[in-house]
């Protein structure tokens, strides 16, 4: 319970002190009858009263009596001032440190369990409860609600503003994407990292760089931000028995039985929220996730994964910003070999990383019966980009436009003239 008594703004602010609250508490804690209305105000967290009634004083013309009885009747009618003040129990310039103190105290508590942590609080807000004035405990919870619920609103408000511009400006087919997940699933890749290259001291600059490759293309693609925040690339983890054959082929071998394997089992259900710039690139799959069976998140193709290595990173890190020069390893998960196979194929092909939101992703997606990775691979063939995978249409293939540049954003000097 210090924890908590330690996060209070009474404490933080010097007005008292845990030892002492923790004395109050045991006090009354089976006797709350018996508190004095000083106690009352300690043990509940807030200002001195008359500090209450001036600080309410200078949001709303209501005593407080009257805006306790608009909290707990007609939330709705709150204006936004209101519902700060009581979030923030009658407290005025309430820093982020000072908030943050209560999001540390719970996790001090979670490190003794969960459950722990749970059982502390439910004891102190079952304390609290009989201390509040009348409708207050009410009031405070429902300007909590009220909030949530305009957030809500607005999001949704939000939300369908740039869907709309997303449908008319972007590619068409993100119409299809949406309405056939409807922002329930993310969208994107499995991918392998090599453990030589996640060792490598560059793969932070790789990151980096690959991060900023396909923010761009999906501004290019016009998936909007919450189209845009839905995509992924996560990366299970890597095989914990490879045999020993660190060749190209045997690796690829080793990656198929462990995707087949997280593709058996159920779907990982991930939170749905656009992602923000400080997100790794890559979320990756915890051991308990997958000892409890949740591996590859539900959007996740399952007829391709993506294989990142140090002659694939290469691509990008020695691209000098020209996304058209980054590609990564995409590998057919369900290829067997086969002697009487002459093209060429082994299986895997390259793709231009801008793809992987566009061309390549809806290939894979929507005409795998039409396009198999083979297709998809003799047309790699025909371009010149390293034999990496752009499009099936040759307009597309051998197009004169400069492509994207990110160096820009990483602050790399222009290029000569």
């Amino acid at each position: 319970m210090e924890h908590l008594f330690g996060a209070f703004l009474r404490v933080q602010r010097g007005l008292d002190d845990v030892p002492h609250l923790l004395e109050s508490f045991q006090a009354f804690e089976n006797n709350p009858s018996g508190a004095s209305a000083q106690d009352l105000i300690r043990l509940l967290d807030l200002p001195p009263r008359s500090v209450q009634d001036e600080n309410i004083a200078d949001v709303t013309t209501l005593t407080k009596h009257e805006l306790l009885k608009r909290a707990a009747e007609s939330p709705k009618e709150l204006t936004r001032d209101e519902i700060n003040l009581l979030l923030a129990r009658y407290w005025t310039h309430v820093t982020c440190p000072e908030q943050d103190a209560y999001l540390d105290a719970l996790g001090a508590l979670e490190e003794v369990s969960v459950e722990y942590c749970n059982e502390m609080m439910e004891r102190l807000k079952r304390f609290q409860k009989p201390l509040y004035e009348e409708n207050e405990a009410e009031a405070i919870e429902n300007a909590t609600n009220e909030l949530h619920r305009r957030g809500k609103e607005l999001r949704q408000t939000m939300r369908q503003s740039d869907l709309d511009v997303v449908f008319e400006r972007g590619k068409p087919w993100l119409r299809q994407l949406w309405q056939e997940d409807q922002a329930q699933k993310v969208w994107g890749f499995a991918t392998f990292e090599n453990p030589q290259f996640a060792a490598d001291d560059r793969r932070q600059s790789y990151v980096a760089e690959q991060r900023e490759a396909l923010r761009r293309s999906l501004k290019v693609l016009g998936a909007g931000i919450y189209m845009g925040g839905l995509w992924q690339v996560e990366s299970p983890n890597w095989p914990t028995q490879t045999g020993g054959d660190e060749s190209f082929p045997a690796i690829l071998d080793g990656l198929r039985r462990k995707f087949k394997q997280l593709r058996a089992q159920p779907s990982m259900t991930q939170p749905i929220y656009p992602r923000d710039g400080t997100d790794p690139i890559y979320e990756r799959v915890t051991t308990n996730d997958e000892k409890w069976g949740h591996n590859l998140s539900d959007g996740v193709l399952r007829n391709v994964f993506l294989y990142l290595d140090q002659e694939s990173a290469a691509s990008v890190l020695h691209s000098h910003g020209f996304v058209n020069r980054m590609w990564i390893w995409a590998v057919d998960p369900d290829y067997e070999p086969s002697n009487n196979t002459t093209s060429g194929y082994q299986g895997y092909l390259r793709v231009r990383l801008q793809q992987l939101v566009d061309n390549f992703y809806t290939a894979r997606r929507w005409h795998a019966d039409d396009l198999s990775m083979e297709d998809l691979w003799r047309a790699a063939q025909k371009g010149p980009n390293d034999g990496a995978f752009v499009s099936v249409k040759e307009e597309e293939i051998f197009s004169a436009e400069p492509g994207i540049d990110t160096r820009s954003r990483i602050g790399a000097p222009p290029p000569r003239k």
